[in-house]
């Protein structure tokens, strides 16, 4: 088992977290009037990018290969500063969007100024979870506009694949996740030991950095990406708001099982790429919703 049945339930935990509040935080975007179904704008004159689902697969693969490249190039050259200031910037606009789906947008951008703030200066475990739990609900307020269930069904595959890859074979993603462990600046869920110091910089470089159950933010966001998109795609063909949010956590719930098989039978200090496994538990949801 790769982690203690604390850990593991911990981040199991915070995992369906994160997708129940994505989904409460799309359905709120969603607008159905007269039989049709549209999104609401986003706040600040955020603008979602005008892509049809043909092209949608290739965008969003293409975003995350040149957002991997962009992050290798910070790492190589010590630019810590400027991920800081790259990280704080995505985490401020997805919070002000997650929050704007039930606050006017002052308010949201007030605490989810607050919450970037903490998250980069003054961050606990509490804080980093807490901004965790919201953010990805702000990205898939954005992408699941853009993307059809085939789409999002071929964008798993994709990202599974290159899960694959980056973990097992160039392992860069391996890099990526000690990087942001060290820096304090973890794109996703982690849980640090009791008592754990914080790495150097020096030990940091020397692959040092200190030991965290993790879990990456894509491994959060694909898989609400997916559900997100099947609960739209359901609103679409008729079914209400509330109906369809129910109907969605059965991926939701498929989805965590695959992670916990994945914690359960994954090795102490080996990295494992989630995606292949997390997508799986998305399709065996909507084999199921299929039956």
């Amino acid at each position: 088992m790769k982690h203690t049945w604390k850990t593991t339930i911990f981040l199991l935990l915070l995992f369906v977290l994160a997708q129940i509040a994505g989904l409460l935080i799309t359905l709120e975007y969603i607008h159905v009037q007269e039989g049709q179904v549209s999104f609401n704008d986003l706040p600040l004159g955020i603008e979602r990018p005008d892509v049809t689902p043909s092209y949608a697969v290739g965008y969003i693969v293409l975003g995350v290969l040149l957002g991997t490249a962009l992050l290798l190039s910070l790492i190589k050259f010590n630019l810590l500063g400027m991920w800081k200031f790259w990280y704080a910037m995505a985490l401020l606009f997805s919070l002000i969007i997650a929050f704007n789906a039930f606050l006017p947008t002052l308010v949201s951008f007030l605490i989810a100024a607050v919450m970037v703030y903490l998250r980069i200066f003054r961050s606990t475990q509490i804080v980093h979870h807490l901004t965790e739990i919201f953010l990805y609900g702000g990205i898939a307020a954005i992408f699941v506009d853009m993307l059809s269930l085939w789409s999002v069904v071929i964008l798993l595959g994709f990202i599974s694949l290159y899960d694959m890859y980056a973990v097992w074979k160039s392992k860069h993603m391996v890099t990526l996740a000690k990087f942001q462990t060290g820096s304090q600046l973890f794109a996703g869920l982690q849980v640090l030991p009791k008592g754990t110091k914080i790495a150097t910089k020096k030990e940091i470089k020397q692959g040092k950095a200190q030991r965290a159950a993790i879990l990456g933010g894509g491994d959060i966001a694909f898989p609400l990406l997916f559900i997100a998109t099947l609960m739209k795609e359901m609103v679409v063909h008729g079914a209400s708001k509330q109906s369809a949010f129910f109907l969605a956590l059965v991926p939701v719930a498929t989805t965590t099982l695959a992670l916990f098989l994945l914690f359960y039978f994954a090795k102490e200090k080996k990295f494992y790429p989630a995606m292949p496994f997390l997508s799986m538990g998305c399709i065996v949801g909507l084999m199921l919703l299929y039956i």
